[in-house]
């Protein structure tokens, strides 16, 4: 009867897990119907276009009335009219190309079907929507990697199946969704290398890393992560040979380690990467001696640093309190969970006030939960996880730190770090084992799918 019950209970979670999925899904897919490139999008560059076929089309005659110099969708047309990367670097068009080569193409290809200009400008929406999609299957299989049983990846996919700023960034059609992926895939297949280091997991690590750089330098948080665990396997390969050396002493002794392989590895992966990572920033810097890793500066009205510290890196602020986002708020953790259920500057999101305090409760958990594990200390791929968390939150901080703006501090720019946390809930209370717990957490993560749901439905119509 217990196994049965079993057997019942996984069945269960696993069609709960493919039912949130799909409409997690359709979320994203309603979202994009609904709304036009010149809505909650940032520096996109479209505007004035009011649901006119003739204004698209003036899109495609770079016409400035309806597109902005120097933004993503300009550095688009510019690749899509002239088949060449822009001649020059300012505003968003220093990025790296990979998303906007793609979303040209994208445009190329449509040429050949009878669609309006407004179908085809509004259809590179659906690449986004793809990207938000995969990125939601890679999280699960990031849980698939750490062993977490169906039942709580439910926890997770409520949390990012259903996120206010997961479904805004399906639609929005700069490079953060793509390079986001991205971020999510390179440390799966790390998760996947450091169980198996093959010649294909390594390649496969090696393209997406470099995919990754090509698409906006905010990747090269990665290479730390992947650093960290390439050395610490070079460190255990090694301990392991001296011991087994020691312990046969035989003139004849063939190793069981790997040093020599993860060496080999190690050079194959830069050899895959490291010339798609930097043969943008290379052409940058001939042309125009821009720095390597450059990121523009942000504008002067949108700068900070006035601000005192206290003011802007303490936990605590009255900004959290309001229904909006405005561009004179100064701290960073308020800016980034507010911005997580807002998105964009100074518009209203139903619930976001009951949502903000739902999403601290789980954030405050997914502190508890990387310390509780930490100590613990007996799951490398779990360690590697919580690592990875502080490494990029650490890295979002200090980013702030050196180009303090209000801009600089949406939560855009840690769309995997968001991602990642639910996982870290989802593994302590797999280990905690405590019914109680793990029902208050659901109830948590359940109120925010359904109210972060209903407040989506509300903005559509």
């Amino acid at each position: 009867m217990i196994k049965k019950n079993k057997i019942n209970i996984n069945m269960i979670s696993k069609g709960f897990i493919v039912i949130l999925f799909i409409l997690a899904s359709l979320l994203r897919i309603l979202y994009i119907h609904e709304m036009s490139i010149d809505e909650y999008q940032y520096d996109v560059g479209a505007r004035k276009l009011n649901h006119s076929n003739e204004a698209y089309e003036k899109i495609y005659e770079q016409n400035r009335d309806h597109l902005k110099e120097y933004r993503h969708l300009d550095y688009i047309m510019t690749i899509y009219k002239t088949g060449q990367l822009p001649n020059k670097n300012l505003v968003q068009q220093y990025h790296p190309p990979l998303h906007h080569l793609i979303c040209a193409g994208w445009l190329k290809i449509l040429d050949f079907f009878p669609l309006s200009a407004m179908s085809k400008i509004e259809s590179l929406q659906i690449l986004t929507c793809i990207y938000s999609i995969v990125a939601m299957l890679i999280i699960i299989k990031i849980c698939n990697e750490l062993k977490l049983k169906d039942f709580y990846k439910i926890i997770v996919l409520l949390f990012v199946g259903f996120n206010p700023l997961f479904i805004y960034m399906s639609g929005f059609i700069s490079n953060d969704m793509l390079v986001s992926m991205l971020i999510l895939l390179c440390f799966y297949l790390l998760l996947k290398w450091e169980k198996q280091p093959s010649y294909l997991n390594t390649i496969l690590l090696g393209l997406t890393f470099g995919l990754g750089c090509a698409t906006k330098t905010s990747m090269f948080v990665m290479l730390l992560i992947i650093s960290g665990v390439v050395c610490f396997k070079w460190v255990k390969s090694i301990t392991i040979g001296l011991a087994e050396y020691i312990v046969t002493k035989k003139k004849d002794y063939k190793p069981t380690y790997k040093t020599k392989t993860f060496l080999i590895q190690t050079l194959l992966f830069l050899l895959i990467s490291t010339p798609i990572a930097l043969i943008h920033p290379y052409r940058n810097y001939k042309m125009f001696n821009q720095p390597f890793l450059y990121v523009v500066p942000p504008s002067d009205h949108l700068v900070i640093s006035d601000y005192n510290f206290v003011n802007r890196y303490t936990p605590f602020s009255k900004e959290l309190l309001t229904r909006t986002i405005e561009g004179t708020h100064k701290n960073i953790f308020a800016y980034a969970i507010k911005s997580d259920i807002l998105f964009m500057l100074s518009v209203e999101f139903h619930f976001s006030i009951l949502l903000t305090y739902i999403i601290i409760l789980l954030y405050l958990l997914s502190i508890f939960a990387s310390i509780y594990l930490a100590i613990k200390g007996n799951n490398l791929k779990i360690n590697i996880l919580i690592i990875a968390c502080y490494i990029w939150l650490s890295s979002f901080i200090f980013f702030n730190i050196r180009f303090p703006a209000s801009c600089t501090m949406h939560s855009k720019y840690i769309y995997a770090y968001i991602g990642l946390l639910p996982i870290l809930n989802a593994c302590f209370l797999q280990k905690k084992n405590s019914y109680v717990l793990s029902m208050a957490v659901y109830a948590l993560s359940t109120l925010f799918a359904v109210f972060s749901t209903f407040g989506m439905c509300m903005l559509l119509y």
